[in-house]
């Protein structure tokens, strides 16, 4: 790598900065200068000292928050009161609703927190209680356009999905906003609203009707381009061995390794997006280095169970390399200190957003991450086999997602016990 006159006389001020100590710290770079200046000692730096770089980018890291922060303050702040696009500010939901909602969310803290309670309800997820709100908000801003006062009533309801249909929303997005109503009209008090119960019942088996006609985007995508997860893997282990190729602490480097990762991670814990973006090192994700591997303990965000699991050994270089970012393996268990609660994907410290694990998976694979949910099921060959997938992508708590699954391999096994069976007769015709 060529540098600039410029660049090697930033890089001698930065050798003299050192006075003599055999390698720089973080804070060593942070008294070099601002965020501009590290930035234009990145390219000299890792053309001559690419060992140096990780602590180089821990420096900009910290750069970065303070620019960050800086920036936040300037931001003008939402108008208060304004309305949001298709939905009422949650002070607009009818007080019941809101009360429902509180009631539900005190009920989930206490489960979360282990305390048995009276109440024989089981509170929704976190998560689900979250898209409640949103939805319960878009009902009463589709009420109020469709001139109906807001209640948990058909006719609210019709106005809601005709609204949500007419922004070319699929069949199986209405059916869940669907049976987040029914959770709100069961809060409420199911007997005073076991008609619309009912009402709601009989739309949303027909929108999972027309929702099963229609395949999902990713199966479409899986006949145009069949794959297989091994596919899926072995990419990950090319990917992993041409980032270990490139000059150490380079950010090609690290962005090869996170790839790498958030393939591998995903073939191994198939969890969905929402899930694998938000592990924490240490939080989440802890390493033994008596069994060399590392462990996952996690509550998901849809459904609210936990998912425990021991890692592929396989795994264990992928991890081990985003920890160490660059530095010697000796390090590691110095560094597994350094960024305990930090997130496991993350450049300069920064959280990746929400999508990021699908676009590394678009990239290299060609579709999002959930494709890797629907190939475990594919490799299902008997019921052991899909209860393997439904443990794997953390369905193993029944619902109509496990049942679909299982009811598509009894229907699997059920074709190819008739072609056993008329391969069969027809040897004993012929003989």
């Amino acid at each position: 790598m060529s540098i600039t006159d410029a660049q090697s006389r930033l890089l001698d001020r930065f050798i003299t900065h050192l006075a003599g100590n055999a390698a720089p710290t973080r804070e060593m770079f942070l008294a070099f200068g601002s965020k501009s200046r590290l930035e234009s000692l990145m390219v000299p730096l890792q053309s001559a000292y690419p060992f140096w770089a990780p602590e180089l980018r821990e420096a900009l890291r910290v750069r970065n928050a303070e620019r960050w922060q800086k920036e936040r303050y300037g931001v003008e702040p939402r108008v208060p009161g304004s309305k949001p696009l298709l939905s009422v500010p949650i002070e607009q939901i009818p007080k019941s609703w809101h009360h429902a909602i509180k009631e539900m969310e005190a009920a989930r803290a206490q489960v979360d927190r282990g305390i048995v309670t009276l109440d024989d309800r089981i509170p929704p997820s976190a998560k689900v209680i979250a898209n409640l709100k949103f939805t319960a908000r878009q009902l009463v801003f589709a009420a109020i356009e469709a001139d109906c006062k807001p209640a948990l009533d058909m006719v609210c309801v019709g106005a809601f999905l005709s609204a949500s249909k007419g922004r070319g929303t699929k069949p199986i997005t209405r059916c869940s906003r669907l049976k987040e109503l029914m959770v709100l009209a069961c809060w409420l008090d199911e007997d005073d609203h076991a008609d619309i119960l009912d009402a709601m019942r009989r739309k949303k088996n027909q929108l999972a009707r027309l929702a099963q006609r229609q395949r999902k985007h990713k199966e479409e995508w899986l006949i145009q381009n069949p794959t297989e997860i091994l596919d899926c893997w072995m990419l990950s282990e090319e990917l992993l061995q041409e980032a270990v190729s490139m000059p150490s602490g380079s950010i090609a480097r690290l962005d090869l390794t996170l790839d790498a990762l958030a393939i591998g991670l995903a073939v191994n814990i198939p969890l969905r997006i929402g899930d694998l973006h938000r592990f924490q090192i240490g939080v989440h994700l802890t390493r033994s280095f008596e069994r060399d591997t590392w462990t996952v303990d996690l509550r998901t965000a849809k459904k609210g169970s936990d998912y425990v699991a021991e890692l592929w050994p396989e795994l264990t270089p992928f991890l081990d390399a985003v920890v160490l970012a660059g530095r010697s393996e000796e390090s590691l268990a110095t560094r597994l200190q350094e960024v305990n609660g930090q997130y496991l994907f993350a450049k300069y410290g920064q959280k990746m957003g929400a999508g990021w694990v699908s676009t590394a998976w678009r990239r290299h694979i060609g579709t999002g991450e959930h494709i890797v949910r629907t190939l475990w099921h594919e490799e299902a060959l008997d019921d052991a086999d899909t209860w393997m997938a439904l443990v794997l992508c953390g369905q193993d708590g029944g619902g109509e997602t496990a049942r679909h699954y299982q009811v598509k391999q009894q229907k699997r096994q059920a074709g190819r016990r008739a072609k056993s069976l008329m391969r069969a007769a027809r040897g004993r015709r012929r003989s």
